[in-house]
């Protein structure tokens, strides 16, 4: 191990030697996801399963380079090692710069992508990038499918950063149990959420949301979601009152999306 290191850094490959959340595991594929106890950041490790299975591919496969694969989280500029990038996006406009700056030294191999922004960005930072938009969490209805009897008229989901107190149902982002958190999302008539994975679980699974600025500095990751939905005239609101009062736009077919990230999915990557 400790010569396949040396030989890596005097390659000047020794970004490729840490990921997220620490060091790589040499000769793998390494999927990057954020651990902060997310819902969102989780769903990396369940889509990535199911793909994986789809495909009949191991998980603990060896690979001739240490390979990092980047899928749900807005994770692009979190860590330095080369990537191959399937449905990530980008946090906010805060980080536009630090991605084209990471170009001088940094390889991406871009399947799919968030949204048109993240794209945009991409491009301007002299990267190829298809037009192939999605977030991976859209499968989750292919995984998890449940029918649950409507119990609550509306439900708020928070983003991670804000309060959990409101006088509505509250779903709490703070949870690795995908299966309880889609299943309380089904039981509401509607949902108002400043989670981005919430307001994409939400829709996906066929519930009405509303998009609630809570975090204004992480908008440009919302757009981003919802202009790969081709819908541009979005509604935001300010406040819990607000959005009550405010009628959900219209949820998209994505059926189209979903079966564009299934054969964008890099399996290839298991056979270099």
């Amino acid at each position: 191990m400790f010569r396949k290191m040396a030989k890596r850094i005097i390659l000047g490959e020794e970004r490729n030697l840490e990921g997220i959340n620490g060091p790589s595991i040499l000769n793998r594929i390494n999927l990057e996801w954020y651990n902060g106890f997310n819902i969102g950041d989780f769903l990396s490790n369940v889509v990535y399963q199911f793909m994986t299975d789809y495909y009949n591919l191991d998980r603990n496969k060896s690979t001739r380079k240490t390979i990092h694969l980047s899928t749900i989280g807005s994770i692009l500029s979190a860590f330095n090692a080369d990537a191959t990038v399937w449905g990530t996006g980008i946090i906010s406009q805060n980080y536009f710069k630090k991605i084209i700056d990471q170009r001088k030294k940094r390889k991406l191999d871009i399947r799919a992508v968030r949204g048109p922004i993240t794209r945009i960005v991409l491009l301007t930072a002299g990267y190829d990038c298809p037009k192939i938009y999605g977030d991976p969490a859209i499968l989750m209805p292919l995984i998890y499918d449940k029918t649950m009897i409507k119990k609550y008229d509306v439900s708020y989901i928070p983003h991670l950063s804000c309060s959990q107190y409101s006088q509505f149902h509250t779903i709490s982002p703070s949870t690795e149990n995908y299966r309880f958190f889609i299943d309380e999302i089904r039981k509401s008539k509607k949902i108002i959420s400043s989670s981005l994975h919430g307001i994409i679980l939400s829709e996906v699974y066929g519930v009405p949301s509303v998009y609630l600025n809570e975090v204004p500095y992480q908008m440009c990751k919302f757009f981003d979601y919802y202009y790969s939905t081709e819908r541009y005239e979005i509604k935001i609101a300010k406040t819990l009152d607000e959005a009550k009062e405010i009628t959900p736009m219209e949820i998209p077919n994505f059926e189209k999306m979903q079966k564009s990230l299934i054969e964008t999915f890099p399996y290839d990557l298991w056979y270099k």
